[in-house]
């Protein structure tokens, strides 16, 4: 079976390629895809290139982003929020705050 040729995207702007993309990338190996790489090689690329893990740079984006959506307007439910950023549901963001930040929706929402 012939492996197909991936084009790779410099590595240095991978960041912004995930914040531009973010609702369609979901785990490192959907970003490593998205940029051209095998998993390993990307994780290790992007560890040597940024210092963390993309594991970690996933969870700090979609963090920002969650933030920056809180902020944008204030009223907004966490659905919407959760709609915006690409997680399949509300519940699977609310786990995704609480295990990366030890706080709910609504209280990152009283803090910001």
């Amino acid at each position: 079976m012939k492996r197909e040729k991936r084009i790779r995207k410099p590595i240095n702007i991978a960041v912004r390629e995930l914040e531009s993309n973010l609702g369609e990338i979901f785990t490192v190996q959907e970003w490593a895809d998205y940029m051209g790489y095998s998993r390993c090689y990307f994780s290790h690329k992007i560890k040597k290139r940024f210092g963390k893990s993309p594991k970690d740079l996933l969870t700090e984006v979609k963090l920002k982003k969650v933030k920056q959506l809180i902020r944008k307007n204030p009223d907004e439910l966490g659905f919407q929020v959760a709609t915006e950023i690409g997680f399949i549901d509300e519940r699977s963001m609310y786990k995704f705050l609480k295990t990366s930040t030890g706080f709910k929706f609504s209280e990152i929402k009283d803090l910001l």
